[in-house]
């Protein structure tokens, strides 16, 4: 199983339209606050009770993962992954940012 599949814009927001997945934005608060996603759930990622506010979420389900650049985005996909997410991940390449 891969950790999860990096995606373009374009094929992120393919998956946006087409799979049922919980879209989240793991960036924080005031960058949140900018601009997000439409439906995005913010769960920052460098919140210190990260691993604690996603346990909450269903392990089995699809995820689309983005944060501003990709960075933190990649560690929360892998953090998920070794919490034992089994659904399928995927990460929007360069985040928030790659989307202007």
């Amino acid at each position: 199983m891969e950790p999860f599949f990096n995606l373009s814009k374009q094929d992120f927001f393919s998956k946006i339209e087409t799979l049922n997945a919980i879209l989240l934005d793991v960036r924080n608060a005031d960058e949140f606050q900018d601009g997000h996603l439409e439906n995005a759930i913010l769960i920052p990622f460098e919140n210190p009770d990260f691993i604690s506010l996603m346990s909450d979420f269903d392990t089995s389900a699809n995820y689309l993962v983005y944060c501003r650049s990709g960075n933190r985005g990649v560690k929360a996909c892998l953090m998920m992954r070794s919490m034992g997410f089994i659904g399928e991940i995927f990460h929007l390449d360069k985040g928030y940012e790659g989307l202007k």
